[in-house]
């Protein structure tokens, strides 16, 4: 068992820089600073301390001010932490309240992690889109069926940016909004605006942020059907927006509004975001490639054997490591005790129960090596129940269909609600 620790604020030490000029403030301050008596002066050496004291003062001001940005500002490891985290700073752009399923991917990592097999793929397009499987995932993903119109530039022309400039992106299951979140298309702003008003979108101001904007709500327009991937088959209304670096999505207005003015985000929501952190410290596992949050242990009717510990979130999570993938369901609780007793009946159950769609053992159903966790992080205990497979690269187009194959069959039993049985709790 392991402990992680996550940095938050900046540790002040005796010798810091703050620290030093915070004692200057004091020294100065003591017996060694001017004292400034007036009586008995004429008004010209009246006038010469009144101006002594004010450039003092505003002097210790001045260093005041200085030494509390340094100490309340973030230490460069922090942001350079949150770098090698980023879908946690996804988690910060969705609003609390979301609905449904919440899907996170990490684009920039699975190139990473495909980039040596992807490179012996002939085809070009298939090359792109293999690390770009990603986009296709429930919910809200770009169209499949659309996709191959775009290959050739990722819609570039359309929208101002390639889908291939997608570094990160969140979608959540709220329809018909089909909000997303983007990370890596920021940049180009300019030319966003420009290929969106040369195709008729509007811009408004809406919380202080301009939105691009075309459509009513609720309403579909067929001359518009295909011209990017995010109208796709929908041919629905379209509002983009760029906030903290992110370019924000929704097909209505309500949805448009949360994205740009919440003051609270599930990056706030600490089982939530638990999930994700436990995710980046699961050792040789590799890159954190996908996420699905889910709220709410499920049900079950059946109780031949103990359920799990109850739970208020949990995550089906991916990563890779070269060829190596690791599906996993992710569990945070408040404790080890917990998290032990969960683990415990969960090896159980899977050796025991059956897969009510098909009649079969749960471990017949997850035949793979198992990597089972506790990881003590942000104040929980989070329980990694992970299975691992191997692909055959000597057919590299394996990584676009088969190397996902744990995390995709824990999604498909979340799906038909197989999964109910092996992690719910009896109704």
């Amino acid at each position: 068992m392991r402990s992680a620790q996550f940095l938050t604020h900046q540790a002040i030490s005796p010798n810091s820089k703050a620290v030093r000029m915070a004692s200057n403030l004091t020294s100065e301050s003591g017996n060694n600073a001017p004292m400034c008596d007036i009586r008995g002066a004429n008004v010209d050496d009246t006038r010469k301390h009144t101006q002594t004291v004010w450039h003092t003062a505003q002097r210790w001001l001045r260093r005041l001010l200085v030494a509390i940005a340094l100490l309340i500002s973030p230490a460069p490891g922090v942001a350079q932490d949150e770098a090698r985290r980023p879908l946690l700073s996804l988690l910060s752009q969705i609003p609390v309240g979301a609905k449904g399923i919440i899907s996170l991917s990490d684009i920039a990592a699975s190139k990473r992690q495909t980039a040596p097999f992807a490179e012996t793929v002939p085809d070009k397009n298939t090359r792109l889109l293999i690390p770009h499987t990603s986009l296709y995932h429930e919910p809200n993903g770009i169209s499949i069926g659309s996709f191959p119109t775009f290959a050739k530039d990722g819609a570039s022309s359309a929208l101002g940016f390639s889908i291939f400039d997608i570094t990160q992106i969140a979608g959540w299951g709220e329809q018909p909004a089909a909000p997303m979140v983007i990370a890596g298309v920021s940049q180009h702003v300019a030319n966003i605006e420009a290929a969106l008003g040369a195709r008729e979108f509007e811009t408004t101001n809406r919380r202080g942020y301009k939105v691009w904007h075309r459509g009513r709500d609720h309403e579909t327009y067929t001359e518009h059907r295909d011209e990017d991937p995010f109208s796709a088959r929908l041919n629905s209304s379209q509002r983009f927006a760029v906030k903290d670096g992110f370019l924000l999505f929704s097909r209505v207005w309500t949805t448009m509004n949360k994205l740009l003015d919440s003051d609270s985000s599930l990056g706030d929501t600490v089982n939530v975001a638990a999930i994700i952190r436990a995710g980046y410290v699961f050792d040789d596992a590799g890159d954190l490639i996908d996420a699905v949050l889910l709220h709410g242990q499920p049900k079950t009717t059946l109780s031949s054997t103990p359920n799990l510990p109850p739970f208020t979130h949990y995550g089906l999570l991916l990563w890779q490591n070269g060829a190596v993938m690791t599906g996993a369901i992710v569990i945070p609780y408040s404790d080890t005790t917990t998290a032990a007793t969960a683990r415990d009946r969960f090896i159980s159950r899977i050796d025991t129960l059956k897969v009510p769609s098909v009649g079969r053992l749960f471990s017949d159903i997850l035949p793979w090596h198992r990597r089972i966790e506790i990881i003590e992080n942000s104040g929980h205990a989070v329980l990694i129940l992970g299975f691992q497979s191997k692909a055959e690269t000597s057919q590299p187009i394996n990584l676009l269909t088969f190397m996902h194959t744990p995390h995709r069959r824990l999604v498909a039993m979340f799906r038909n609600h197989d999964l109910d049985v092996l992690i719910g709790h009896s109704k």
